[in-house]
């Protein structure tokens, strides 16, 4: 058709736009108004048709279609959706050019979606022309827009950067623009009349129908009957948002306390955030992802994991424990006392001080607690924290440390600020000073230390003497000569459990003195110099001067055993769990890590794994309850944070590594190196263990198990040929040979699969080659097909009637089953293939995010949350997704990582933190989903339980034990954050 020629039109406008959100969107809507819109009467005989033309395919490749082509041609009119991405869009600028040369340039109009005009504007738009006077000048175009004030902000991001519910939030207000005024300013321009004449008609035609109806008072009732349902149906609406925004907000603020290692806290924030949830609201799956996420990090914890965090208000806080370690009394941010409960994380009670305290202690066992405060007053509490009575007062100078010994009887009090330091030992009862140690000139007080059964004191000085005092008779005795040459620093005594040794470190000699003979002296030279020292049962800890060593010492055979070894800084604290002898050291570097099941005859006792929550803190004391279940550590900008020390994940100990899962999920084969293990993880039993080959090196060669577990497959990693196993006997069923060659060509198996019913096993290859062998004879039964790409992995469907081979190029192509022909490609690799409703259904991952697809629909992008960790290019097995397909497990560099692949939202991580993990571990759902194994060390694995969001809310609600957060602590909370 020529420009300007007169044709039967077909469709009163053509809308060009891109295929994405929000453009697409306000397309469709654009396209529902015009072709509803009310012509006024007296412009009916213009022609318009109320027909407009929409293509709702996206063109991957070529030129515009037929059809778009004929759209254009027949079409009166052309409206522009412009975006930021239009002018980098082929498709749109063709369709401008075309419409041009058919129609010319006034026919051209754009509806603005964001960005200024000139820089959304294709060149196409710009330069359009019109005739005026016999001659061409640019024309200027006619923009209907519908940018919002918050779109034409500079500091507006673009849509494309949004996500899906603010998308939504600034979609509806655009459309709002577009059918209040902007649908006119368009329709105006097509039809030749003004745009307020057109309103005006709009209004007058809206006049007319209300006073048409006027008369008919049951109309009118029913109208405004319903215009009330409607007002309250909004405010339910905009009411039912608000509450889940707020829920959303206040589960951030929980998620905040549970990365800072306050877990009770954050669990009554979260607790407090499901207040406000409903089934019926929008993002209502999003709400209970992010507390499924917050309970399950915060009561499945790791050992030495963050329970709840103390903000005293002060530098450096004094703290104690009392009840056997129940309770923790602290100088809070007033200078009065605080009682916590360390299992609740709450402060039980406060009490004030005539004069603000400066320091405390207290006897866990008899329940005593002195305080000191700064006018120097001693005071004697009772039990209850409630009343006090003067014990004296210590002078000018108030003491800096304090403890109490004798069961309670003594106080001893160090004054370290005054110009000659000294210590000062009070009886209580009879309130006086019974014994005063002047240090003298130059001497330091490195250590105190109460024996065991209460008698005596012995005193570390800076000259490397040691001084012990009787408490009966209150005289000095020295255990340990000054040695010329040598200082010592720390904590550097330890008595005996019974009391009757006393070790004393000293550079490179350890020195072991009888209290009974202390002539008789024992020195022990060391293979360190080291500079603190610890016990647990039969051992010492004495941690080396330089570096992060902790060299293990028999008491009994007097001989140094192994060591435990630290990262490459300079250990400056550790302390030993009284309960099972784990060591937690922190590092010049504010890090902190932890060992347990620590070999006292080993050399290569490892880091465990690291305290994430202690880390970023200068550590100012570091101590265990009695019981070892807690670990309590105070820093120098006031915070306590009190750890599990227990952990209360409850798993299973399996030996060996995964290497592969059953196809209907009940067993599972691992390695220890040296053997392999079949367990019924359903049951969690050990079924059989057999000696590995020698010729199968787990490291190289890819494993399968057939549903029943009696035949096993492997790959053979010089020939790229399978092995069926029987796994009763160990004996070679068959050997498949359609793909022998040389050890040379480097060509490798890349995954295996059996069929349910294990009469097929599949083989993918690294050269791009997918067969299909009989699964007992080994030989060819069907199925093959050559891909030009390599192949990392393969997935059958849930039916066995597809497949999904997933490349190197991260592509998916699915093949049917038997037949082998070629379906849909995806972008991305595929972990789960399945039919629902008749269509064929695949999720998976692409790039960092995830994908669902659904035969004969667009492909669904699930973003991940920030938190989310392990969603990197490792390869999975359709057993690291659940078998409700809700949640799937990622791994990168040892933490097993599960993600809700509904939502996106990361849920929490299965580990060790142990630095020799391996970095491509495994995990596997069990048949019933209510179960993980999964890869926790480099020779072992775990069975963990994967709970319920009820369950864990019955859990929670068990922690807190009735507790709930008030207005004001929530509102402190926010305004924290």
């Amino acid at each position: 058709m020529a420009k300007g020629e007169s044709a039967e039109y077909k469709y009163d406008v053509f809308i060009s736009y891109r295929h994405v959100r929000p453009d697409a969107d306000i397309a469709r809507s654009l396209h529902r108004l015009l072709e509803t819109f009310p012509i006024p009467k007296s412009l009916r005989s213009s022609g318009w048709l109320g027909r407009s033309f929409l293509d709702r395919e996206e063109l991957t490749a070529g030129d515009l279609t037929d059809s778009i082509r004929e759209g254009i041609g027949r079409s009166r009119y052309l409206i522009s959706v412009c975006s930021r991405r239009t002018r980098f869009s082929p498709w749109c600028l063709k369709e401008i050019e075309l419409f041009r040369s058919l129609h010319g340039d006034e026919r051209i109009l754009v509806l603005l979606l964001e960005g200024e005009p000139e820089e959304v504007f294709p060149e196409a738009l710009k330069s359009l022309k019109m005739s005026k006077g016999g001659e061409e000048r640019r024309r200027e175009l006619l923009a209907a827009d519908i940018r919002t004030k918050a779109v034409k902000s500079p500091d507006f991001c673009g849509y494309e950067k949004l996500s899906s519910p603010e998308l939504g939030i600034f979609r509806r207000e655009a459309l709002k623009l577009l059918r209040e005024t902007e649908i006119y300013r368009l329709m105006a321009g097509m039809l030749g009349i003004s745009y307020g004449d057109l309103r005006q008609r709009g209004r007058e035609r809206r006049l007319r129908l209300l006073l048409s109806i006027s008369g008919m008072v049951l109309g009118v009732s029913l109208i405004f009957l319903f215009c009330l349902w409607n007002l309250y149906r909004r405010s339910v609406r905009s009411e039912r948002r608000a509450r889940q925004q707020t829920a959303i907000m206040i589960l951030n603020y929980a998620d905040s306390a549970l990365a800072k290692g306050d877990r009770l806290s954050s669990l009554l924030i979260a607790d407090r955030a499901m207040d406000y949830v409903s089934d019926s609201m929008e993002e209502i799956d999003y709400i209970h992802s992010l507390n499924y996420s917050i309970l399950n990090r915060a009561l499945l914890r790791e050992p030495y994991s963050g329970l709840s965090l103390l903000k005293t208000g002060r530098e450096g806080p004094f703290y104690a424990a009392l009840e056997g370690g129940k309770k923790l009394l602290v100088i809070g941010e007033d200078n009065g006392m605080e009682l916590w409960d360390i299992e609740g994380g709450f402060r039980e009670r406060s009490c004030s001080a005539p004069f603000p305290l400066v320091s405390l202690a207290a006897d866990s066992e008899n329940g005593i607690v002195v305080s000191n405060s700064f006018d120097g007053e001693l005071l004697l509490w009772d039990k209850e924290l409630k009343r006090c009575q003067r014990i004296g007062n210590t002078g000018e100078k108030y003491y800096t440390e304090m403890g109490l010994a004798g069961g309670g009887k003594f106080l001893l009090g160090f004054r370290s600020l005054s110009a000659s330091p000294c210590l000062e030992l009070w009886d209580i009862e009879g309130k006086r000073i019974v014994y005063t140690k002047e240090l003298g000139e130059g001497k330091q007080l490195l250590q105190v230390l109460p024996s065991p059964d209460g008698s005596s004191l012995a005193f570390a000085l800076s000259d490397s003497s040691v001084i012990e005092v009787g408490l009966k008779d209150l005289e000095e005795r020295v255990l340990l000569e000054p040695e010329e040459g040598k200082s010592s620093a720390g904590r550097t005594m330890l008595y005996s459990e019974d009391g009757r040794y006393l070790y004393r470190c000293l550079e490179d000699s350890l020195s072991i003195v009888d209290r009974e003979n202390p002539s008789e002296k024992k020195s022990v030279e060391l293979s360190l110099r080291c500079r603190s020292i610890r016990g647990y049962g039969n051992y010492l800890y004495l941690l080396a001067s330089a570096g992060s060593k902790i060299l293990l010492f028999d008491r009994e055979s007097m001989e140094e055993t192994g060591f435990l070894i630290g990262k490459n800084a300079r250990l400056s604290n550790f302390e030993i769990n009284p309960e099972n002898g784990d060591a937690v050291g922190v590092w010049e570097d504010r890090s902190a890590a932890f060992w347990s099941g620590i070999d006292y005859h080993s050399k290569e006792n490892k880091i465990t794994g690291e305290i994430r929550e202690m880390q970023d803190a200068d550590s100012v004391k570091l101590s265990f309850t009695r019981d070892g279940k807690y670990l309590i550590h105070s820093a120098a900008d006031g915070s306590i944070l009190l750890l599990d020390a227990v952990g209360s994940g409850k798993r299973r100990e399996c030996r060996g590594r995964l290497l592969s899962q059953s196809r209907n999920r009940s067993y599972t084969l691992h390695t220890d190196g040296e053997r392999l293990y079949l367990f019924h993880t359903g049951e969690g039993k050990l079924l059989r263990d057999w000696e590995l080959p020698e010729e199968v090196n787990p490291e190289f060669n890819v494993f399968s198990l057939n549903s029943t577990a009696t035949v096993m497959a492997v790959s053979d990693t010089l020939s790229a040929n399978l092995s069926l196993v029987d796994i009763a006997s160990g004996e070679v069923l068959s050997e498949t040979e359609s793909r022998k060659k040389s050890a040379g060509e480097g060509v490798m198996v890349t995954g295996i699969q059996f069929s349910k019913d294990g009469s097929s096993v599949f083989a993918a290859f690294s050269d791009g080659v997918v067969e299909s062998y009989d699964g007992r004879t080994g030989e060819p039964n069907g199925f093959r097909r050559e891909l030009e790409s390599g192949i990392v992995s393969i997935v059958l469907s849930e039916e066995d009637d597809a497949i999904a081979v997933n490349t190197a190029e991260h592509r998916c192509r699915i093949f049917s089953l038997p037949d082998g022909e070629e379906g849909e490609e995806l972008p991305g690799e595929c972990y789960s293939l399945y039919r629902e409703g008749g269509k064929w259904n695949a999720l998976g991952i692409t790039g960092n995010d995830i994908f669902r697809y659904t035969e004969g629909e667009e492909i669904h992008i699930v973003p991940t949350n920030n938190l989310r960790q392990g969603m990197g290019n490792e390869k999975l097995n359709s057993n690291s997704i659940s078998p409700d397909r809700r949640y799937l497990i990622t791994n990168t560099g040892g933490d097993m990582v599960m993600t809700d692949a509904k939502t996106g939202v990361y849920i929490r991580s299965f580990g060790r933190r142990d630095a020799e993990r391996p970095v491509s571990g495994r995990a596997y759902f069990t048949e019933d989903g209510e179960k993980l194994i999964f890869d926790s060390g480099t020779e072992s694995s775990s069975l963990e339980r994967v709970f319920r969001e009820e369950e864990l809310s019955a859990l929670s609600e068990k922690a807190l034990r009735g507790r709930s957060l008030s207005d004001e602590e929530l509102s402190k909370i926010g305004r924290s954050q």
